[in-house]
């Protein structure tokens, strides 16, 4: 859409439902509050940018069709552009960086933003109903907008350098070109208290600049290998028929790790197997999903911008700003599974179209067209997330799985106690690890309590933890309907719930 449409933008709309439209009043919390410092001016350096883009997207098509090109790379799995990484690549006869910088007043501004914000990210967001995305960006007259992502604030900055700037309410979503500022989740750089723990690759731009993913799976320059299985193994099936289904008569991880059967007790450990993280869901109904994972730290809720014109469309209690403004969700799950080594940190990310089915209304501001999210539904996300072999002749016979969704990369750490239990029944067979014996064999489970640091992403939410058994059937129930002279049939795989998530644990066969 072309930049000369955004000048006569409405500084005020509010198209009234039966709801009342909320405050937007512009009261702040005691400014001499060191995080509150510390929050406004991280806004004002990320305006200062999105000004100084905004009007070099305008003046310059060559930009845009970089910002296309570089969001369609995907270096992260999501449609992010990392300033710091690519502001020495070039656009035509000058590189990125030179483009901005001559839209600065200060270039002292510029250096700011990119020494204290060094995760600073350009986002290319998919808006309902294909009103705009990185796919189908037409940089030839397409200038957008340039929305800025805060932490501190359910509502969304919506910047302009050559007419009125706004402020969407948080049930807002534009349906029209919109690029973003914000902050990235996935990735980590040198300042990050953890930086040096992490095991993922470390990335070097000519400039110095160095980061490296939070996780593996987030990786795209040098993508993993996916690993997914549709339906139910055929093994796992078996172990639920030959343990006579229903009848419980023993344990199904002993069939598929060790071949072990009611004829069978004994039997060797076989190295063919890794557990998955099948699936995984948001519980409760879709606002109350969509609160547990979407929640902002209210430190100055209000923004108090008097620049920015307030925006209402249909005034709702559903709280979807992250929907466009973030891209995917970030999850971790911490698997703690034995005594004396340390907390297994795992990582995946869900757009909201995997976790949630999502009803939009449109609502027309003259030649504008905004959406609203009228309806949410939770659903399961199927994920197929490699954790590791369940070797229990090596770790514990129960596995503690903790989740979050993550909002930042800075850690925090505390100690805690976890409980792991242990089978004894193993010996050495003709050179090869034998397990001796039906579940516990007749011998006793051992158990040992240990202290660990567990890691928590500073402003992310916590969602809870779930206790896996070795002995925890896979298969729970199967199903069965006749149609059509065929017959179909399924199986219930065993659920866990945190309370606020819930998940299946499955063995699937990697080799």
């Amino acid at each position: 859409m072309k930049t000369k449409l955004f000048i006569l933008l409405v500084l005020f709309v509010s198209i009234y439902s039966s709801c009342e439209e909320p405050n937007l009043s512009n009261e702040t919390i005691d400014g001499s509050s060191d995080l509150y410092a510390k929050s406004n001016k991280s806004y004002e350096l990320k305006k200062k940018f999105a000004l100084a883009l905004h009007e070099a997207m305008t003046n310059n098509v060559k930009l845009r069709q970089f910002l296309k090109t570089e969001a369609l790379k995907k270096f992260n799995g999501d449609y992010d552009i990392l300033y710091n990484y690519v502001r020495d690549n070039s656009i035509g006869n000058s590189t990125f960086r030179d483009v901005l910088k001559s839209y600065y007043d200060d270039e002292s501004d510029l250096v700011a933003i990119e020494e204290n914000i060094p995760t600073l990210t350009i986002f290319i967001p998919s808006l309902p109903k294909g009103s705009f995305s990185a796919e189908n960006w037409d940089v030839s007259i397409d200038v957008p907008l340039v929305a800025i992502s805060l932490l501190d604030s359910d509502k969304t900055p919506l910047i302009s350098s050559n007419s009125q700037s706004y402020l969407l309410d948080h049930n807002v979503i534009p349906g029209f070109p919109v690029v973003v500022v914000k902050e990235n989740e996935r990735i980590a750089v040198p300042s990050h208290p953890q930086y040096k723990s992490l095991t993922t690759t470390e990335y070097l731009a000519n400039n110095g600049y160095k980061f490296k993913f939070s996780h593996n799976i987030f990786n795209f320059i040098n993508p993993p290998i996916d690993i997914v299985i549709d339906g139910t193994p055929d093994y796992i099936v078996d172990a639920w028929e030959v343990y006579g289904e229903n009848q419980n008569l023993g344990w199904h991880r002993d069939f598929i790790y060790y071949t072990l059967q009611p004829s069978v007790p004994n039997g060797p450990y076989i190295n063919d197997y890794s557990e998955f993280l099948r699936d995984f869901k948001i519980e409760g109904t879709g606002e109350q999903a969509l609160a547990a994972i979407a929640d902002v730290s209210p430190v100055n809720n209000n923004l108090d911008d008097p620049e920015l014109k307030g925006i209402v469309v249909n005034p709702s209690n559903i709280n979807q700003g992250s929907f466009w403004t973030d891209g995917s969700f970030e999850f971790e799950v911490n698997i703690n599974y034995d005594t004396d080594t340390p907390i297994l940190e795992k990582g995946f990310p869900a757009d909201p179209e995997d976790l949630f089915e999502i009803e939009y209304q449109k609502h027309g501001v003259f030649w504008l067209d905004f959406y609203v999210v009228t309806n949410i539904e939770t659903k399961t996300y199927r994920l197929d997330l490699e954790l590791l072999p369940w070797q229990i002749h090596n770790v514990s016979n129960q596995w503690q799985l903790e989740f979050q969704e993550v909002d930042l990369t800075v850690e925090e750490t505390t100690e805690e106690t976890y409980t792991s239990k242990y089978n004894t029944n193993f010996g050495f067979e003709s050179n090869e690890l034998w397990k001796f014996g039906l579940e516990l064999g007749g011998s006793s489970e051992t158990t040992q309590t240990s202290q660990k640091t567990r890691k928590y992403k500073l402003e992310s939410n916590d969602l809870n933890q779930s206790i896996v058994k070795f002995e925890d059937n896979v298969i729970i129930d199967e199903n069965e309907l006749g149609l059509f002279h065929f017959n179909y049939q399924w199986y219930d795989l065993r659920r866990y719930t945190t309370g606020e998530c819930s998940f299946s644990l499955i063995p699937l066969k990697v080799q």
